[in-house]
């Protein structure tokens, strides 16, 4: 019977743990700013088990370049499976916003900072926004971070509250 239930157990595990998965995690740009002293800010969320990026909304302020706001129905990620590179294109090709990390994001959140350059070869390093990369103007300053610097996984809690129910039940059979 014993043999039985941990059978059971340990199928149930190996079954839960298939089926959850770690949900897309949502990023914040902190503190952006161009060289013309314009900003750029909004969010995005990036899936680390896919490794692809969704839902995103940056707003770039005008200066040397007009304002801008890219959104999923505006534009396309050209980068979706890159933790270390999120390029978004205006779906006319006309504008252009590339945040480079400096660290890949990840399932566990935190803050990573972008990646700077005083003079971007583009499709390179650093960060920057064009239109019809012209002239860009590059990211002097900032970050993406994630409301908690600690998201755990899905799975690892189904797993840890399947190991506590299983020692409950284990120690319920012994009195």
């Amino acid at each position: 019977m014993k043999k039985l239930a941990a059978s059971l157990f340990a199928c149930a595990a190996f079954l839960l743990a298939g089926t959850v998965n770690a949900t897309p995690i949502q990023w914040n740009l902190s503190g952006v700013t161009f060289n013309d002293n314009t900003t750029l800010s909004g969010s995005f969320f990036y899936d680390a088990a896919t490794s692809t990026y969704s839902n995103w909304s940056l707003t770039s302020t005008a200066g040397t370049l007009a304002g801008y706001a890219y959104t999923t129905a505006n534009s396309a990620s050209y980068f979706l499976s890159s933790p270390t590179e999120f390029m978004v294109i205006a779906n006319d090709y006309s504008r252009y916003i590339n945040l480079n990390f400096v660290a890949p994001l990840t399932a566990l959140g935190g803050t990573v900072a972008l990646e700077l350059t005083d003079a971007p070869r583009l499709w390179d390093t650093g960060s920057w926004e064009c239109m019809n990369c012209g002239s860009p103007r590059v990211v002097t300053a900032g970050s993406v971070s994630t409301a908690s610097t600690n998201v755990p996984e899905p799975t690892s809690i189904a797993l840890l509250g399947l190991a506590l129910a299983g020692l409950g039940l284990s120690r319920r059979k012994r009195n």
